[in-house]
């Protein structure tokens, strides 16, 4: 299966290594440590996290009836502090267009800082819940995807995260 992807300025190169593909912030962030704060109407303390979206650089076109699932890499937690917010994201075939940027919505844990040296989030391919049965059958005997690297991705933009509902 051949996959258009558009790297935008400054977005490494993924390498594919088995299912699971790792992606990287495509530039370094630094993020606050939780901070508690008192409400003075309730008097509860509410602990207030710092959250940001990582932009990881990349745009994809995925053929119709794929879907990517993200997910945090397994040391995302412990080396780099952070969660992802949603716990998984899916990326549909609508999301394809220029501006549709892939990114990590990250929630600090504690200080930290995010580098463009360090995989932060991890995705696979693979069919979506619709497909018909012989595409998840042919998707059985060869999964096997090249990236073709595209200077323009020409589908519309869909507008950005929570979108697919409008």
């Amino acid at each position: 299966m051949k996959i258009k992807i558009k790297y935008h300025q400054g977005a490494k190169k993924i390498a594919q290594h088995g299912n699971w593909i790792d992606l990287f912030p495509r530039k370094d962030y630094f993020l606050q440590a939780p901070k508690p704060m008192v409400n003075t109407v309730t008097e509860v303390t509410e602990i207030i996290f710092d959250s940001i979206f990582v932009d990881l650089g990349i745009s994809m076109k995925l053929p119709k009836y794929f879907e990517a699932n993200m997910l945090p890499r397994s040391s995302s937690f412990i080396k780099q502090g952070v969660i992802m917010a949603n716990s998984q994201g899916i990326i549909d075939t609508n999301y394809s267009g220029e501006a549709d940027i892939w990114k990590f919505p990250a929630i600090a844990l504690k200080e930290t800082k995010l580098t463009s040296k360090k995989a932060i989030t991890q995705f696979k391919i693979q069919p979506s819940m619709d497909a018909p049965w012989w595409i998840k059958l042919k998707w059985l005997f060869n999964s096997k995807i090249n990236f073709i690297e595209v200077d323009v991705l020409t589908d519309p933009s869909r507008g950005g995260f929570g979108t697919s509902d409008k």
